[in-house]
């Protein structure tokens, strides 16, 4: 017979049973502190020597410090294998719950900052704050730039106005160095911020005039006007005016699926989120087409040609490369049908005038869909040893580049219908598109720069991901993009 026993017994023992567990977790700690000490005391005092045989040796001028002054000593955490963009990101969110970041997860951080910061890693170009970002994350830009050559000043503080302002670029930083090694076409082309929306981006126009010019014989040649030996001319300027579209997706979850998933729901979703941006901004910028109107029965826009295109459809949020030669400059476009090397040497000869655009390689590039890129590659002219040698594809599988020209395959360029369209029908979709672009003839606005926000309702017991970002992408100038349809794939 089992023995019987009391509420106030059982309740004892489960008190007993608590207090043993704290009492060993509390001595573990007071361990773990006590081997830190130890460690730390060890490495002062190793560094001290160190010092000392470096003045007997006459390396030293000056009085040795009693504490280490350059070197950190640097204890594991937790939190070391946490990717710095998912550290960030818990960080925002424990801070949006009323929670302060331990101080582990502070110094991490700011490691990792100080990592970004020195390697050259990233270019802080593409995370700079554009001029309507206010608050925290303008001073977060600056002091995030100012790392490197600090010392214990942001590592053990989160106060404000000591490090906690800078985490919101950490985590765009490491945002757009993931889109940077997700996107394909993006980052083919200069970028700046739009001071303001619309913004009007100054550019060139027509040169001066040059003559032959005759020799000073008189003095009513000495005077500016009519008689002067040199006709005078103008330099005419012109503009592009920028205006940003804006692009966002939102997923919300409950507290019960965080809990409960097999794996990390928020880094999931977080990182989903930031690949999926990057792809969503190499689609816009190729096919991108801002038309919703309709012609007949039908719509105008390139990328969702034959039905109503909507409102919501990302394509709409800006005009993309093949909107200039297909809509824009039609005369830039030509339809290819078999792949042949010739095609695209006739795309480079629609780039302007005698194709005046496409003469330097250095400033041109390719953009394929896969299905060109696979026609390419078994070309005769690229296949073979005996046309191109030891780069020939047949030996190495990889086609980088034709006549010199880099040649760049995003999985982001749709197929199209035999007019070059994207039909709404998929069936539709079975032709291939080639561009040639001039890179310098083109720039990407930011009104608003990639971003990716995580944040906790405690009160809803839920979270929500949520992406925006502001863009605008246009020529400086006609011509700057040819376009081969309806090839054979």
């Amino acid at each position: 017979m089992a023995e019987e026993i009391t509420i106030e017994e059982l309740t004892q023992k489960i008190k007993e049973q608590l207090e043993t567990e704290a009492k060993a977790a509390e001595e573990a700690h007071q361990a773990e502190e006590a081997k830190i000490k130890e460690i730390r005391e060890q490495a002062v005092k190793d560094y001290q020597e160190e010092l000392k045989q470096k003045a007997k040796e006459g390396k030293l001028p000056f009085e040795f410090p009693t504490e280490p002054a350059s070197r950190p000593i640097f204890v594991a955490s937790k939190f070391d294998r946490v990717p710095t963009g998912d550290l960030a990101v818990d960080y925002l969110v424990l801070k949006a719950m009323g929670r302060t970041p331990s101080i582990e997860m502070f110094r991490t951080l700011m490691e990792r900052a100080g990592t970004l910061q020195k390697s050259g890693s990233i270019d802080w170009t593409m995370v700079a704050p554009s001029p309507e970002d206010v608050g925290a994350y303008q001073v977060g830009y600056k002091q995030l730039l100012e790392i490197a050559p600090k010392t214990d000043e942001l590592v053990y503080s989160t106060q404000t106005g000591y490090g906690d302002e800078w985490v919101p670029t950490l985590a765009a930083a490491e945002l757009w160095r993931e889109i940077r090694l997700e996107a394909k076409v993006i980052g083919l082309f200069d970028q700046f911020d739009m001071p303001s929306q619309p913004y009007d981006y100054p550019t060139e126009s027509t040169d001066p005039t040059f003559y032959k010019v005759g020799e000073t014989t008189g003095e009513a040649m000495l005077a500016f006007g009519s008689s002067h030996p040199v006709p005078d001319s103008k330099i005419a300027t012109s503009k592009v005016t920028f205006s940003a579209g804006k692009l966002g997706a939102r997923t919300h979850w409950s507290e019960e699926m965080d809990e409960d998933s097999i794996i990390a729901v928020q880094p999931q979703f977080r990182d989903q989120f930031g690949i999926k941006l990057a792809h969503v901004l190499d689609e816009v910028i190729v096919s991108g087409d801002e038309t919703s109107g309709t012609l007949g029965n039908s719509t105008e826009n390139i990328s969702y040609w034959g039905a109503e295109v909507g409102t919501t459809r990302v394509v709409l949020t800006i005009d993309g490369l093949r909107h200039e030669p297909l809509v824009t400059t039609t005369a830039d476009s030509f339809n290819a049908g078999t792949l042949t090397i010739d095609d695209f040497v006739t795309a480079r000869s629609l780039m302007g005038t005698a194709g005046k655009y496409a003469v330097d390689p250095a400033q041109l590039v390719y953009i394929c869909d896969p299905g060109v890129w696979f026609k390419a590659v078994a070309l005769d002219e690229v296949l073979t040893m005996r046309e191109i040698g030891a780069q020939a594809t047949i030996l190495t599988g990889q086609l980088g580049s034709v006549m010199g020209i880099p040649l760049v395959v995003s999985e982001d360029f749709g197929l199209t219908d035999t007019s070059g369209y994207i039909h709404s029908n998929s069936a539709n979709n079975t032709k291939g598109s080639l561009l040639c672009v001039n890179r310098r003839g083109w720039r990407i606005g930011w009104r608003q720069r990639p971003r990716i926000f995580v944040k906790a309702f405690p009160e809803y017991a839920s979270y929500m991901v949520m992406a925006l970002s502001r863009f605008d992408l246009q020529p400086l100038k006609a011509g700057m993009c040819a376009c081969g349809y309806n090839v054979t794939v």
